[in-house]
C-alpha cells in the first residue's frame, strides 16, 4: 500500500508542471518481486488516470513475464513473489478484466539494461541503478504519441558503484553510500513516535487529520 504514494506523488508534480490533467498517463516500473505492479493496480483501483502500465523484467534468455488469456504468467520469480504478488495481480484482473489491456511486459538482458544507462548517464548526467534502467528504457521504447509518461527509480545508485564503475568507466562520479550508523541517526531524529493500528480507518484519519 505505501508504494501507491509514489504513483499519486508523480501524478500531482505531472500536473504541477503541465497545469492540466492528461487522459494518456502512462506508468513503467521494474519487476522484481512484482510489488511495484501491485501497487500500481491498487492506485488504478483508487482512481489514479493511468491509461497504460508498463512492467520491465530482466531475462537473458526467456520472458520475465506476459499476459496470458487475461492473466499475468511469470517466469523465474521466487516463490516468495508467485504465493503473494502474483496472486493479488490476478485477482485484480479477475475482478476488472479491463486491467489486462492495461499491462504490457517487456524483457531486457543485461547487454540492453548497460546501454541504458550509459545512455541516460551520457545524454544527462543521470544516474541509475540496473533496475531504473528497465523501467526507463521500457518507457522509451513503449510510449506512444500524445501520452505522458513517468518510470519508477528503485534504489540508491551507490548500492551499485562496482557495477556502474563498469559500465561507465572510473572517471564516472558515482555517489557514495551514507553509512548505517548516519542513516539510523537520521531516522531516530525524524521519528515523530506515531503509532497506528493496522486498521485503513485509522490510517485515513491520520492522513485527513495531518493534511498530508
Amino acid at each position: 500500500m505505501p508504494q501507491t504514494f509514489y504513483l499519486f506523488h508523480a501524478y500531482a508534480r505531472l500536473l504541477e508542471q503541465t497545469g492540466s490533467q492528461t487522459s494518456q498517463f502512462v506508468i513503467s516500473m521494474p519487476c522484481g518481486n512484482l510489488g511495484n505492479l501491485t501497487a500500481s493496480l491498487f492506485a488504478l483501483q483508487m482512481g489514479i488516470p493511468v491509461s497504460r502500465i508498463i512492467a520491465a523484467g530482466h531475462g537473458d534468455e526467456r520472458l520475465w513475464g506476459y499476459m496470458r488469456r487475461g492473466q499475468l504468467a511469470v517466469s523465474d520469480l521466487n516463490s516468495r513473489s508467485l504465493n503473494t504478488n502474483l496472486s493479488r495481480i490476478n485477482r485484480f484482473i479477475m475482478t476488472n478484466p479491463t486491467m489486462a489491456s492495461q499491462i504490457e511486459c517487456h524483457t531486457y538482458c543485461d547487454k540492453d539494461i548497460d546501454n541504458q544507462i550509459r545512455h541516460t548517464y551520457d545524454d544527462c548526467g543521470y544516474l541509475m541503478d540496473r533496475n531504473t534502467a528497465m523501467a526507463c528504457k521500457a518507457l522509451t521504447d513503449g510510449l506512444h504519441n500524445g501520452e505522458t509518461g513517468v518510470f519508477l527509480a528503485t534504489a540508491d545508485p551507490a548500492k551499485y558503484n562496482l557495477h556502474l564503475s563498469r559500465i561507465l568507466g572510473p572517471d564516472a562520479k558515482l555517489p557514495q553510500l551514507a553509512s548505517s550508523a548516519t542513516t539510523s541517526q537520521k531516522v531516530r531524529d525524524t521519528d515523530n513516535g506515531v503509532t497506528l493500528p493496522p486498521l485503513y480507518s485509522s490510517l485515513r484519519n491520520f492522513l485527513i487529520n495531518n493534511n498530508v
